[in-house]
């Protein structure tokens, strides 16, 4: 078994794979400890907390006085108050809670990465693909996204699937009417 898995590190494609994700790992980590946000405050805190407690994704009362009336969210993306209130059901202190959610964020990012990679792979040379995904990687506003309580991390990967998912469609597609 172990020297199956060594096998397959020898692979070289696999085993630079495997350093970007590394180095995105150990890019992230520092950003999040000195930039990353400490507590779920502004709009995603309403929204969580709306979903929490009144079981409905609102972000305002219409008359707060009464508490019943709640205005729905029509401005900000609904997903990812739902991953959000997803690790609710954890139970956490709210700075294990903060740290959970920015964890789970730097592992989309890192898939990310290695989507970003695949979708290169594709169109480029394996070196030229290496190099653009730790560009993407070290780009300094996703790096800072990664965190933030912002739902930039979870709109590039699902965008990034998405891409990939698509082109790989439309490549079977080909190989069908062929």
């Amino acid at each position: 078994m172990y020297l199956n898995n060594y096998q397959y590190l020898k692979n070289k494609e696999t085993v630079k794979l495997i350093l970007l994700i590394l180095f995105s790992l150990l890019i992230r980590i520092p950003v999040i400890l000195i930039f990353g946000d400490s507590n779920l405050d502004n709009e995603w805190g309403v929204l969580v907390n709306n979903l929490i407690i009144n079981q409905t994704l609102a972000f305002d009362y219409l008359d707060p006085a009464l508490d019943k009336f709640l205005l729905p969210n029509v401005w900000m993306p609904p997903l990812y108050a739902y991953y959000l209130y997803f690790f609710s059901f954890f139970n956490l202190e709210q700075q294990q809670y903060i740290q959970l959610i920015l964890s789970s964020q730097i592992f989309l990012s890192l898939l990310s990465v290695v989507v970003f990679y695949k979708i290169n792979k594709l169109f480029f040379s394996q070196q030229i693909s290496f190099f653009g995904s730790l560009l993407f990687s070290l780009f300094p506003l996703y790096l800072y996204a990664c965190g933030q309580i912002s739902s930039v991390t979870l709109q590039v990967f699902l965008t990034l699937l998405f891409t990939s998912l698509a082109i790989i469609m439309m490549q079977s597609g080909k190989r069908i009417k062929q």
